[in-house]
């Protein structure tokens, strides 16, 4: 995979004080975690990312994903 074609791009989220400990608290000291954060609906190919993890992380270490947020069910209200 080309790293060059992997950008970060930053969500806009408010900061908020690191939790201490939260990886030992979470048993994933150690682990590269990527996450999944937000509200879950099909436009935002959440079922992607998830199906492509483990081609992601072939020959990279110790890592885990992760989501958290919450589902919308009717996601087009939002957009009407």
């Amino acid at each position: 995979m080309d790293q060059s074609k992997i950008f970060l791009i930053p969500h806009g989220a408010r900061d908020m004080d690191p939790i201490p400990d939260a990886k030992k608290k979470l048993n994933l000291e150690g682990r590269k975690i990527i996450l999944l954060a937000g509200y879950f609906r099909p436009t935002k190919c959440f079922d992607r990312i998830v199906d492509l993890f483990l081609q992601f992380c072939y020959g990279r270490g110790n890592m885990v994903q992760r989501a958290v947020g919450s589902f919308i069910l009717d996601f087009r209200s939002i957009y009407c």
